[in-house]
């Protein structure tokens, strides 16, 4: 273990086994979880690992893809449902809808926020066929609601707010291919 530890260094998984035995060790005798910052940087000091961890975190920091990814992935939650709450606001007044009032609270927001990241993730690992059994899904699960229902401006509503959400997604996760982030 010592060996493939010392020889991978961060990347071996006997390096990250031994980091996890005195993590757990320390913080049972510690007992204290305020405490668990002076734990990690006990570990990796006694795992004599310190320098490499230095390293491989300024390799993150320095890393514009990551931080690219993580922006992505930020946008794309609450930020983008503002947005197309904000796009759509007058046609929810008109109709009178608010939040929560027929399903669960804020389940529409959350709905949005889910499908934006998964979208983004399948365009990232380049799984675009993903991105249309999820819209086939959505459409499923959203048939019997709109079938039943003679009020053509919510099924409007529900198909633009679909729109919006699935157009943002892939927006950002095709500038994100490109490089441009």
């Amino acid at each position: 273990m010592g060996k493939k530890k010392n020889e991978y260094g961060i990347k071996s998984g006997h390096f990250w086994l031994h980091i996890a035995i005195h993590l757990i060790t320390l913080t049972i005798l510690l007992w204290d979880w305020n405490l668990w910052p002076v734990v990690i940087w006990v570990t990796l000091i006694y795992s004599r690992q310190i320098q490499l961890f230095c390293s491989t975190a300024s390799e993150i920091v320095n890393d514009q893809k990551l931080w690219g990814l993580f922006l992505a992935y930020l946008v794309l939650s609450t930020p983008s449902s503002v947005i197309i709450g904000k796009m759509t606001q007058s046609w929810s007044e008109d109709m009178g809808i608010s939040t929560g009032s027929k399903g669960l609270k804020n389940a529409g927001k959350w709905i949005g926020i889910m499908e934006r990241l998964l979208i983004f993730t399948f365009i990232v690992i380049n799984e675009f066929s993903a991105i249309g059994f999820l819209l086939a899904a959505k459409s499923v699960f959203r048939f019997g609601d709109l079938k039943d229902t003679s009020d053509h401006k919510k099924t409007e509503y529900i198909i633009i707010g679909t729109f919006m959400s699935f157009s943002i997604a892939i927006a950002i996760g095709l500038y994100y291919k490109l490089n441009l982030f």
